[in-house]
């Protein structure tokens, strides 16, 4: 089975801008992608990813994620409680686009008719 994941970045920095020092901004969702990155390889060790292990992919630790998410749970962000609302949120913004695609299937429909 194929699946893909897909990490809105941009989204966990937006909901955390103005309640976090200065030295904090702009780095959770790079940090929360590094995390999410080294819980997929935990998951998926296989020989396909050895092969691009080989010729370069990201490091399999993750970086300094853990390092950078410690740093906002200690700044006061409950990163659990972001990430639900974060995918609420997607979940929300998905369901809008597909009702929007099939009003436009639908209106299509009725002129070609």
């Amino acid at each position: 089975m194929r699946s893909v994941a897909s990490l809105f970045v941009s989204r966990w920095d937006v909901a955390v801008a103005h309640k976090v020092p200065a030295e904090l901004r702009n780095t959770l969702g790079i940090a929360v992608s590094k995390q999410s990155y080294e819980a997929y390889r935990d998951v998926l060790e296989s020989d396909r990813f050895q092969r691009l292990t080989n010729v370069g992919a990201l490091a399999r630790d993750g970086g300094d994620a853990n390092a950078v998410l410690l740093a906002y749970a200690k700044a006061g962000i409950d990163l659990t409680a972001l990430a639900a609302q974060l995918q609420c949120d997607g979940a929300t913004g998905f369901v809008a686009s597909w009702r929007e695609l099939l009003a436009a299937i639908d209106a299509k429909s009725k002129v070609l008719a």
